[in-house]
């Protein structure tokens, strides 16, 4: 090949490489020329370092190992390169040099140096090799600490090797939180020493309604009659726990309480207020069966906690607190006399008192409570608590003028379960709302200038998403937009001009990983 092609297939690999990258970083340097990557390239790995070194090799393969003088490749720690999380990438025709300003964010340059490489890399890291990789100078950080997807793994048990797979995906695009939502109504999914029969009857329905839930009589509605359920042992979790953290990513457990627990119920009815006959839930909206507040009840939670405790290690804790109908708290004369016994004046500030509860049985062993916003009805809420707002930018204020901590989940821009085109007879069945690729790109988090906004979070609830594939296809591609509005200062490139051309690219890259993501066409790309 002359000097003129070989320039010209360098400057075309360059720019599609160089702006392709998902999520786009702070700042970029094109130079020229490539560097040669082959079998004998060789690797060095700071000791910090060491799960950027592993991620590398997972998606290069065996690397030969050398000194940091003669590597071809270098990966090491230096707080000078940038704030916390934040890395250089720096490759010549000689050297490719990553250094992180800690081992997280050596970590996040890997994920964005494998997007340098062509997209068939990602199912086949022996196409890597012999491939040029374009010379740039990329610096680098994130904009939020908090980068999340919550997945909801009760309404519709996922297995495992999808959870580990989701996973993966998280880490390709620099998110840093998974949050399961274990336990709701119609399934409960983690062991718990001392009470089987969670898993054995609670993890299990008998059928699931068909369609949307929307019929107010018993008699209106129809049932699949086929059992559905599944649950994840302790070592799977903990296998979950160990793949997550290697991957820099926190596993955050969710236990709702005391509403969203007629799982619970069903293996387990002194737990609830002996008024309805309990089962594990069929239906889906909101369930008015929930926990009694008897000692026996509390021992209950505080003993579910210690096991999430001991299997999750991370700071925080979910303990839910949304969607809870205070019917039966009414209607139970033992609720009741509670409620005089402690000098409250409502069924909100028995929730509230409740919630306290759990929050001083966290704080005693080192944790934090999380909870959706309706855990500030019930007035001030626990010291250390972070609030998820959920239900529009009114939630998001309230909960920034309150003494929390706040991780943004607004339903109008963040819920991947909605809609995904306003043609909903030819998408999968979703439970409604509507929030296309557009409207993720163009949603900006909660200025992080607030030191009390800890970052965003995605959401996919599972009431009508059964099976992996499903969810992949809810997920992506606005999953990559969210990690875009997560990661980046908010840029002047438009939806149209600046992020789409990249995702097409990046697209290939999902394409070669089996993703099962919604194709951009004409309903998606112009948000109708």
């Amino acid at each position: 090949m002359n000097g003129t092609l070989r320039g010209e297939k360098e400057n075309m690999m360059r720019n599609q490489a160089t702006e392709s990258l998902v999520p786009a970083p702070v700042s970029v340097q094109a130079g020229p020329g490539v560097f040669r990557l082959s079998e004998e390239s060789t690797l060095y790995v700071d000791d910090a370092a060491g799960p950027a070194g592993r991620a590398l090799r997972r998606a290069l393969g065996e690397l030969p190992s050398a000194g940091p003088q003669r590597a071809d490749l270098r990966i090491v720690i230096d707080e000078a390169a940038g704030p916390p999380h934040g890395y250089t990438l720096r490759v010549t025709p000689t050297l490719i040099d990553v250094v992180g300003a800690d081992p997280a964010g050596a970590f996040y340059a890997v994920q964005t140096l494998r997007q340098l490489l062509p997209p068939e890399t990602f199912g086949d890291r022996s196409a890597g090799f012999a491939a040029g990789i374009p010379c740039v100078l990329i610096s680098d950080c994130p904009r939020l600490p908090w980068r999340g997807l919550m997945l909801d793994v009760a309404r519709h048990f996922l297995p495992k090797e999808f959870v580990l797979r989701v996973i993966d995906l998280l880490a390709m695009h620099k998110l840093d939180v998974l949050h399961l939502h274990l336990t709701d109504d119609q399934g409960w999914r983690i062991e718990i020493p001392g009470y089987p029969l969670l898993t054995e009857i609670g993890a299990w329905r008998p059928e699931t309604v068909i369609g949307h839930d929307a019929a107010l009589e018993e008699w209106d509605l129809r049932f699949d009659g086929r059992a559905h359920g599944g649950f994840y042992t302790t070592e799977d979790l903990s296998e979950i726990v160990a793949y997550a953290t290697e991957r820099y990513v926190t596993v955050l457990p969710e236990v709702d309480m005391p509403g969203h627990m007629q799982a619970a119920i069903a293996a387990y009815p002194r737990l609830g207020n002996q008024i309805q006959v309990p089962e594990v839930r069929k239906r889906w909206n909101v369930s008015k069966q929930i926990l009694n507040l008897e000692d026996d009840t509390l021992r209950f939670c505080f003993d579910v906690l210690t096991e999430v405790i001991d299997v999750f290690p991370g700071q925080y804790v979910h303990c839910g607190g949304d969607e809870v109908p205070k019917d039966e708290w009414r209607a139970s004369a033992a609720v009741q006399r509670r409620l005089r016994e402690l000098g409250l004046h409502d069924e909100e500030a028995l929730q509230g008192w409740f919630t306290h509860r759990i929050a001083a049985f966290l704080a005693e062993h080192g944790r934090r409570l999380v909870g959706w916003d309706e855990i500030l009805d019930a007035g001030e809420p626990p010291a250390g608590t972070v609030v998820m707002p959920w239900r529009g930018e009114a939630a998001m204020a309230r909960a920034l003028g309150s003494d929390v901590d706040v991780v943004e989940t607004v339903a109008h821009a963040l819920y991947f379960n909605y809609n995904q085109s306003r043609d909903v007879h030819h998408e999968p069945l979703a439970i409604g709302g509507y929030v296309p690729l557009s409207t993720v790109y163009d949603h900006h988090p909660a200025s992080a200038e607030d030191a009390r906004v800890m970052g965003a979070q995605a959401q996919l609830w599972t009431e009508y998403i059964g099976t992996p594939a499903l969810a992949e296809y809810m997920l992506f591609p606005r999953l990559c937009a969210f990690a875009e509005s997560s990661w980046r200062q908010r840029r002047a490139g438009s939806y149209d001009v600046d992020f789409l051309p990249r995702l097409r690219t990046h697209l290939e890259r999902l394409d070669a990983m089996g993703v099962r993501y919604r194709s951009l066409d004409e309903a998606n790309t112009a948000g109708s």
